[in-house]
């Protein structure tokens, strides 16, 4: 522990007190209960206690926007040099940024980070280094033994030759940096309540549950510090409200020993403490009354986002913030709604009491189809008629969503068209969507401006306090030394500021290919083979390939400076030759025409000549028929007429013979 002025110590107390904001931590509990689908507590028994879930449909919605436009090309964050000396440099930070994001858990870091402006108002990560004891083991001489030994024992393995002293195994106690980004939950941080922002805040503060083991590892002495003062209220009902309602904080305070657990202040303060006159950036851990710790620093560790900024104030509006009436209004009207459905499906029924049978009252509670209802006299029960208000409460639940989607600009057109929208033009479907991609753009654009500051602090704790670690960048391993990098690298969120998605970024490096291309044909100064292999590798890694497995590098000489490459041929000679090459088609073309047209002439002439030798043919033969036919037909009427000439003859003797004449027949 150390020992400092009463002042300062009050100092810390004071500003922990008014910073504590119970209000807001109130207005946080409430979101994330309607994120939860909490109930109100007015429920009543019998009756519709369903909870309307707007405040988590809008969250989740824009969460997945903001994580999917973030993400999506795989590098968050690209550093931008100053000088062109620095670029390598600057190329190798920003690879070491991306594999640390990976490999460090980062989509989990953006997603809480994000997640918790959009329910409470402001989201607060921390980066920084902490330092944690190991020990290890190691072989020294007695005569030179390090002041960070804790145990020098001898031992046996080792005799030295002379004689002399036994070597002995020592235990060294030694403290390793360790880079940390994680949320912070709005319970555990205090901030000053007239800041406007945090490197100029007076007052900062993480405030944890710490056991003994904890802070003896951070290189903490714990004699005599504090029993833990109990827990905070609001450190307890926001725990169970993250919780959906389980605790999860009961019984951790009753441990003893090592892992006793104690709250302990990490606090980032403004103060004189030397008496210069001037306020110095002091981080003091402290236990209650006990500091533990105090040193001078730099910088603070804590950054912020908030979806919907207010001017001139730290803490703004959240998402939530913008749905949670609405969510409580639908409750209400899903409520009534369901209850009138239930009126109309199992209506209530007057029973005179002199009808009242022994089996009346529990027939009319038993529900069931064809069922008997039994009861005395000619009173018959009789429903009760009620009238049924679920259309008008639909119409109210309707009302009350264009006025969320009015708020938030999520509509069901940003979520995907359905069945009812397909008759609506394309242009206006269009302007919608955009209208509503609006809002979205501009709380990722608020979000990125948090991720940038994160990314710039962490570049300069990693300059101060970083060692050389080697990377695998596509396929193969590089060592990055931080300490080399330079001090005015800017750290620029690519995609977050509005570069578009993937696929629109694949789309606009194939555009810049193809002026590449023409451009290297035509031999203009301002595009490099540098350029190009650029433009193909990042084309090539938004497609999700390791570019070394389709391109080759540039090949440079031992100094690093590029080989002199192979000219370009003359844009003319080539235009010259492809001429030439086009005459030479035309050419080959034509005599191909020529020969074709020659076939073609001497194919007509067969076809004609052999068409003429069978016509003539065919004349021959019909001239012979016809003789043959004519031929015929005389011998035809030759055997007619000899025929008839006989038949005639022979007509005149028998007639002659018939005839009398007496003698002069004889």
């Amino acid at each position: 522990m150390t020992d400092v002025d009463p002042t300062f110590i009050a100092f810390l107390q004071s500003e922990e007190s008014t910073s504590y904001n119970g209000t807001l931590l109130q207005e946080v509990e409430a979101a994330i209960d309607s994120y939860n689908g909490a109930a109100y507590g007015d429920e009543e028994e019998g009756r519709s206690q369903v909870v309307a879930r707007d405040v988590a449909e809008t969250a989740d919605y824009m969460l997945t926007s903001i994580m999917d436009v973030m993400v999506a090309s795989g590098r968050i964050v690209e550093l931008e040099p100053t000088s062109e000396e620095d670029e390598a440099l600057a190329d190798d930070a920003t690879e070491a940024m991306h594999y640390i994001y990976r490999r460090k858990s980062g989509y989990r870091l953006i997603h809480d980070w994000a997640k918790a402006g959009l329910l409470e108002k402001i989201g607060i990560v921390k980066c920084c280094v902490e330092r944690r004891k190991k020990r290890v083991e190691a072989l020294y001489h007695p005569a030179f033994l390090p002041q960070n030994s804790i145990a020098a024992e001898p031992t046996d393995q080792i005799h030295p030759a002379d004689g002399s002293a036994m070597i002995h195994a020592v235990t060294l106690e030694e403290t390793a940096a360790q880079f940390l980004d994680y949320h912070v939950p709005l319970e555990e941080f205090r901030v000053s309540r007239d800041a406007r922002d945090f490197d100029n805040a007076i007052y900062l503060a993480h405030i944890t549950q710490k056991s003994l083991s904890d802070l003896v590892e951070m290189g903490f002495e714990i004699d005599g510090i504090p029993l833990s003062e109990g827990s905070n209220p609001f450190m307890t009902s926001l725990a169970t409200a993250r919780d959906d309602g389980r605790p999860s904080w009961i019984g951790i305070d009753d441990r003893i020993g090592a892992n006793r657990k104690v709250w302990l202040n990490e606090e980032y303060v403004l103060y004189d403490l030397d008496g210069d006159g001037i306020s110095e950036r002091l981080c003091v851990h402290r236990v209650g009354n006990a500091v533990l710790n105090i040193e001078t620093v730099d910088y603070q560790p804590f950054e912020f986002w908030c979806p919907y900024p207010m001017q001139g104030r730290l803490i703004g509006q959240s998402l939530a913030d913008k749905t949670m009436d609405i969510q409580r209004v639908n409750t209400v009207l899903e409520r009534s709604m369901l209850d009138s459905l239930y009126a109309q499906l199992r209506p209530g029924t007057f029973v005179h009491e002199d009808s009242c049978g022994d089996h009346t009252i529990d027939d009319l509670l038993t529900i069931a189809p064809n069922r008997i209802v039994r009861f005395t006299g000619n009173m018959q029960p009789i429903p009760e008629t009620r009238t049924d208000v679920s259309a008008v409460a639909i119409e109210a639940i309707e009302f009350k969503t264009k006025q969320r989607e009015s708020r938030t600009g999520i509509t069901a057109l940003n979520k995907g068209v359905d069945e009812n929208t397909l008759n609506e033009t394309a242009s206006g479907q269009a302007m919608l969507m955009a209208r509503g991609q609006q809002m979205e753009r501009y709380i990722v654009r608020n979000f990125a401006e948090g991720v940038s500051r994160l990314f710039q602090k962490k570049i300069g704790l990693m300059r101060q306090y970083g060692q050389p670690f080697q990377i695998r960048v596509d396929g193969e391993f590089r060592t990055v030394d931080p300490s080399q990098w330079p001090e005015d690298l800017e750290a620029n969120i690519v995609v977050g500021l509005g570069n578009g998605s993937k696929q629109q970024r694949i789309q606009f490096r194939n555009l810049i290919a193809q002026s590449h291309t023409q451009l290297m044909v035509a031999g203009a100064p301002i595009c490099s083979w540098d350029n190009v292999f650029n433009n193909l590798t990042a084309a090539a890694r938004d497609m999700g390939f390791a570019p070394n497995d389709i391109y080759t590098p540039v090949p440079k000489d031992p100094q690093g400076n590029p080989v002199q490459q192979q000219q370009p041929p003359d844009p003319k000679a080539i235009a010259a030759q492809q001429q030439a090459q086009i005459a030479a088609e035309k050419l080959q073309q034509q005599a191909q025409t020529d020969q074709q047209k020659l076939q073609l002439q001497a194919q007509q002439q067969a076809a004609e000549a052999e068409l003429k030798d069978r016509a003539q043919q065919a004349q021959t033969a019909l001239a012979l028929r016809q003789q043959d036919m004519q031929a015929v037909q005389n011998e035809q009427k030759l055997a007619v007429m000899s025929e008839k000439h006989a038949s005639d003859n022979e007509t005149r003797i028998s007639i002659a013979k018939m005839k009398p004449g007496g003698a002069l027949d004889e």
